[in-house]
């Protein structure tokens, strides 16, 4: 029996029925079937109220296929490193969780942008206002170039034969190279890190330029005629007061927490290794202490002596650090007397001990070369130098000896 062309299709999920009545036929009417059943009504679909956020939207990764939690998500974050700004800034009811769920479409890299970010003590702990470094390639353009596939190329920051000082450097005067304090910032908070602004109350001798860097430190300790400081990030001079001695300055660098009354000044932080020059006299020297506050130094590592410039040191200068004695005697002072002992066994007076201490005669023996300085820096008393090769630890109080013409 042909359809009415005017019975309405009703469509639920994937079943198509037919309603109305049969098509009109010749002759007797036939008897009006039974009504269909009337479908079930579709639940109707649940309201789902959007995530409440500040964020702009940032367009996928062409190519799609990452998805949350499969094996293939590993590289989501370096996908999206090349896409997304450089620091977000926080905004009332962000959470770390929330910003990166955003921006790497994964929330549970959190701790991946916790980790750039070491300004930030506590993760649950952020504020509006608050710089957000979200960028493995530091977000700084500078010294950086983008292919065609869109992956940044960051170019080498510190010079090849270049000793660089991340988290600790040295200043030989004080008073010449403390220029101020960071006085105060924009930013309503205590701490500070990198993309805050800062003021700089500079001394009345100083004069910093535009665009000049500065470091941001504090004192550790006195050694070698100067001081060595932690340094705790850097920041680069955007206008400068001469009348009223303030400087308006950009953080940077972040190493750690920043916070208003830490130093700033030019630190050293680069020791160019200088190539070798000849020896022009003799000179004997001592080790003194390292930058970093350990017992024994090795190879790469700063130290300084108790000989400069006055002595006749010069940079690149080489000198030898020479030993003499028996270490193995050395180091047994204040053990226990079985230590320099040994068992011998013979068949009439079976075991007995007998020492192998030796004859002792230390201040014979020959002198050994440990390892070689070269000179980077002098100032009138003290050189600083680097430690190109030991064979053996080295140790405060070693004998570094120069010779003439090598």
């Amino acid at each position: 029996m042909p359809r009415d062309k005017k019975a309405p299709l009703v469509v639920s999920g994937a079943v198509v029925l037919l309603a109305g009545t049969a098509a009109a036929q010749k002759g007797p009417a036939a008897p009006a079937p039974a009504p269909a059943p009337a479908p079930a009504p579709a639940p109707a679909p649940v309201a789902v109220a959007p995530r409440a956020t500040t964020l702009t939207p940032v367009a996928p990764v062409d190519g799609g296929g990452t998805y949350r939690g499969s094996a293939s998500a590993q590289g989501v974050f370096e996908s999206y490193a090349t896409r997304v700004p450089a620091f977000h800034v926080v905004k009332r009811g962000d959470t770390l969780f929330d910003i990166t769920d955003h921006y790497y479409r994964n929330g549970w890299y959190w701790p991946k942008v916790w980790s750039m970010n070491p300004a930030i003590q506590n993760p649950h702990w952020i504020y509006p206002g608050d710089h957000i470094r979200l960028r493995t390639d530091g977000g700084d353009d500078r010294g950086s170039s983008t292919l065609g596939s869109g992956i940044v190329v960051r170019k080498q920051a510190v010079p090849a034969n270049t000793v660089f000082l991340r988290d600790q450097g040295y200043i030989d005067d004080e008073r010449r190279d403390v220029w101020g304090v960071v006085s105060g910032s924009p930013d309503d908070q205590m701490l500070l890190t990198e993309g805050s602004i800062v003021y700089l109350e500079i001394k009345k001798d100083k004069e910093p330029k535009k665009d000049q860097e500065l470091t941001i430190f504090r004192p550790l300790r006195s050694v070698a005629g100067g001081s060595v400081v932690q340094i705790v990030g850097t920041v680069r001079v955007q206008s400068w007061d001469d009348d009223k001695k303030i400087a308006r300055a950009k953080i940077v660098e972040s190493i750690d927490v920043i916070e208003r009354g830490l130093r700033v000044g030019p630190v050293g932080r680069k020791f160019d290794v200088v190539p070798p020059t000849r020896n022009k006299q003799d000179l004997v020297a001592h080790v003194t202490v390292s930058i970093i506050p350990l017992v024994f130094y090795g190879q790469n590592q700063i130290v300084f002596l108790d000989k400069g410039s006055d002595d006749g040191l010069a940079p690149g200068n080489r000198l030898f650090i020479l030993r003499r004695g028996d270490p193995w005697r050395s180091a047994l002072q204040g053990s226990g007397d079985l230590t320099d002992k040994s068992v011998r066994y013979s068949a009439t007076l079976g075991p007995e001990l007998e020492s192998v201490r030796g004859t002792e005669r230390d201040p014979d023996y020959s002198d050994e070369i440990l390892g070689e300085l070269r000179v980077l820096r002098t100032r009138e008393k003290t050189a600083t130098c680097l430690l190109t090769s030991s064979k053996r630890e080295i140790v405060s109080g070693d004998v570094a000896v120069a010779r003439k013409g090598y």
